[in-house]
């Protein structure tokens, strides 16, 4: 609350009781819980701005022409004695309905990710190896609430998401029983260009590389041109031996 101008302080503490009415803690909610979603958005606007983005007119027309599909499908059903060109009429219909249904699909979907932000937890509980993770966990938190840590956020394709750590030896499960027991959990400074991620890297890229050349050999095993390749110098050998044999009884008086 200090960190917070104090403009901002009211629409914080709305977010911070909202937790226990609005339950969104994942992407699939848009849909389901359209008033948790508008509210997160609202009070993110609120504290920073912003306006409505741009219509999505691809996905629009893809809604609208997958309308036009379903529509003629369940056109088909109507007895022509009832109405004469059912398909065409329901297609015709469903164009706008698909529209419509896609246009608020990217709606909710986006109000979600402008209000919510994603914050990932890294357990490390390895006593051989401190950097690899043992465990984590994902959640999606209102914006609002991290804002005042604006300088610890990463971006990813231009949307800000968190990257923290539990303390030394503690466990997800043990630790993170609401969404109040991430708001002020440090920060993780490990980065992809750790020397221990890339020697990893190394290791799985030589474990990925042997099981190919095996499966090349498995393959070989089963037959065909591979397996003939194999299998040919033992029958030159063979033909050689055969053939001296034959050589040796042809010549004989």
């Amino acid at each position: 609350m200090p960190r917070l101008s104090p403009d901002h302080r009211p629409t914080f503490l709305e977010a911070f009781e909202d937790l226990g009415r609005y339950n969104l803690l994942q992407p699939e909610q848009a849909m389901s819980n359209r008033q948790g979603v508008g509210a997160r958005r609202r009070q993110w606007r609120e504290t920073a701005g912003g306006k409505e983005g741009q219509a999505n007119y691809l996905l629009i027309g893809g809604g609208a022409v997958v309308g036009l599909v379903v529509g003629a499908i369940l056109g088909m059903a109507i007895p022509t004695d009832v109405i004469s060109g059912g398909p065409v009429l329901a297609g015709l219909a469903g164009i706008p309905i698909g529209g419509y249904l896609a246009h608020m699909m990217l709606r909710s979907t986006d109000a979600y990710r402008e209000g919510m932000m994603q914050v990932i937890v890294n357990e490390r509980r390895s006593i051989i190896r401190p950097q690899m993770v043992t465990g984590q966990v994902e959640i999606w938190i209102p914006k609002i609430l991290l804002a005042w840590r604006a300088h610890e956020w990463r971006y990813t394709e231009g949307r800000p998401y968190m990257w923290l750590q539990l303390p030394d030896g503690r466990q997800i499960h043990n630790e993170l029983k609401s969404t109040l027991d991430y708001l002020l959990l440090p920060n993780d400074l490990h980065r992809a260009q750790d020397a221990a991620v890339y020697a990893q890297r190394s290791v799985n890229r030589m474990i990925s590389d042997n099981a190919l050349d095996y499966a090349d050999v498995d393959e070989g095993e089963e037959g065909g041109e591979d397996r003939m390749k194999e299998i040919l110098p033992f029958l030159l050998a063979g033909v050689i031996v055969v053939a001296g044999i034959l050589l040796v009884i042809l010549t004989l008086d």
